[in-house]
């Protein structure tokens, strides 16, 4: 018998509530923006090492506005109120995210190794049983290398007229 990493059914009513879940989700931040990956990568990165830098920048901002323009100390605020209240969104999001991968990923191996074994089962038990082709169709899974493509003779040179 066969060993599944995971043992779990979602039913249709499941499956729609989490839909309708998500997209509630979904509408409820209306205000979020997609980075395409070239933005993202000329962006500024505010990750770990940068979180001192900011708040001291942001303590500066605070001291010295005077000598700041205009709205700039407004827009640091308002930035890190955005992040502070995302933040713990989007530990969550991530928490789910990894879980539906995980468990989209267990899905994915236990289907893998179940059709795996019932290729072998009938590689073994299948012929004549008229199931030669199926049996054919699905050796191509485990094919070595690169399809190859047919070779073709190239063209001979002209020769040059005398």
């Amino acid at each position: 018998m066969i060993r599944n990493n995971i043992d779990i059914t979602i039913t249709a009513e499941q499956a729609a509530t989490i839909e309708t879940g998500l997209e509630t989700v979904h509408l409820g931040m209306g205000f979020l923006v997609s980075v395409s990956p070239d933005d993202t990568r000329s962006l500024f990165k505010l990750g770990p090492k940068s979180e001192s830098f900011v708040l001291t920048a942001m303590g500066a901002a605070g001291a010295h506005a005077t000598l700041l323009p205009p709205g700039i100390q407004a827009n640091m605020q308002r930035d890190a109120a955005i992040r502070e209240k995302l933040r713990p969104i989007l530990a969550k999001l991530q928490l789910m995210a990894s879980l539906v991968e995980g468990t989209f990923r267990l899905a994915g191996a236990d289907l893998m190794k179940n059709s795996t074994a019932v290729y072998h089962i009938l590689r073994l038990n299948g012929h004549g049983e008229g199931l030669d082709p199926l049996i054919a169709e699905l050796a191509t899974r485990f094919r070595q290398g690169p399809a190859t493509e047919p070779i073709t003779e190239p063209d001979p040179e002209p020769t040059p007229a005398p």
